[in-house]
């Protein structure tokens, strides 16, 4: 057992040291739910594209009276199941939790991936897939937790959530791609820009992260709110409290509930 728990602490650990904002999908799943003793349904939903994007769904018995239910939009790389540990969190407080993969991670179908991007537009269309389906199957508080890359999306989406979370969030590319110092790399065509809205936000920051930071984002507003902590990239649960992350967390989220 206790091999078991040290091989998901490794796992945690290089999700975060992987973070090098290159492409870099895994189809392996080396964890999954039922290894935090979480039960899970796992099925796929197909995109406009014809895409089958793949999906855990894990349910709390709280969460089925509260109605609160957070979709985890990952990172650059790994997939899905590097998510688990803020996933049973998540869950253990009420949340019901939707974790997907990109067309080319995980189980989600196969995808020809550019290393040189800091991502593929495709990808905002399978988070919006999934976007849609939770949202025709839940009538509660939906948000969107993204992390790094994944932390793009609902910002730029005009389809919202009803509240946002986010984890060193990429949101002004061109500033982005200057510090990485990388000269091969490159915004996909056509990529949208960061939305104003009104939507119950909270993004962490890391005080180290000398990437992605809160100034990279000129719109926020009274909804909106900054917390910094000290650590790096993606690195808020080696920084912060569990239990002082959820209570922030649970404000977002009830907030827009009790609003509708």
């Amino acid at each position: 057992m206790k091999a078991v728990v040290f091989v998901k602490i490794l796992l945690i650990i290089s999700l975060y040291c992987c973070q090098a904002f290159a492409i870099k999908p895994e189809r392996i799943y080396h964890t999954r739910p039922l290894d935090f003793k979480m039960n899970y349904k796992e099925f796929k939903i197909k995109t406009p594209d014809n895409f089958n994007i793949n999906i855990w769904e894990i349910e709390s018995e709280i969460q089925i009276r509260t109605g609160k239910t957070i979709i985890i939009c990952a990172g650059d790389a790994g997939n899905m199941g590097y998510y688990l540990r803020q996933a049973n969190v998540l869950h253990q407080n009420g949340f019901k939790v939707i974790l997907f993969d990109y067309r080319g991670f995980g189980e989600s179908d196969d995808f020809k991936i550019d290393t040189t991007l800091l991502f593929h537009n495709e990808f905002l269309l399978d988070y919006e897939t999934v976007l849609k389906e939770v949202k025709s199957k839940n009538n509660g508080s939906i948000g969107v937790w993204g992390f790094s890359m994944g932390g793009y999306f609902p910002m730029v989406l005009r389809e919202k959530p009803d509240f946002i979370i986010l984890d060193s969030a990429m949101l002004n590319l061109e500033e982005i791609l200057h510090r990485l110092h990388k000269p091969d790399l490159k915004i996909p065509k056509n990529s949208l820009k960061v939305l104003s809205n009104h939507i119950p936000t909270v993004a962490f920051w890391g005080q180290k992260d000398k990437i992605t930071i809160a100034s990279d984002n000129t719109l926020w507003n009274k909804n909106q709110v900054n917390i910094y902590y000290y650590g790096g990239h993606m690195q808020l649960f080696q920084s912060m409290d569990e239990v002082k992350i959820v209570k922030i967390i649970e404000l977002f989220a009830i907030l827009p509930y009790e609003n509708k």
